[in-house]
């Protein structure tokens, strides 16, 4: 069975964020409730590609799921013990 091109990408983009929101420095609620709202867009892209291999994912969504890697991503955050 085919799966989307995109799919496992957005699976590691998920696990990031999960793990963001674990161990994840202490935000404001500002910051939880924008998280919230990208865990959601990510949620609905990752069911509409389980759902149809052949949907078309606009450049934007992806230019921004990039930005929430790096924005989420906890092995990358800069510390002064960089």
């Amino acid at each position: 069975m085919r799966e989307h091109k995109h799919l496992r990408k957005i699976r590691i983009l998920l696990d990031v964020m999960y793990t963001w929101k674990q161990v994840g420095p202490s935000t404001s609620s500002d910051e939880i409730d924008d998280f919230q709202i990208a865990l959601q867009k990510v949620e609905n892209i990752k069911e509409l590609c389980q759902e149809g291999v052949d949907f078309h994912i606009d450049s934007s969504i992806l230019k921004r799921f990039n930005l929430y890697y790096h924005k989420y991503n906890t092995k990358r955050q800069w510390t002064t013990a960089n």
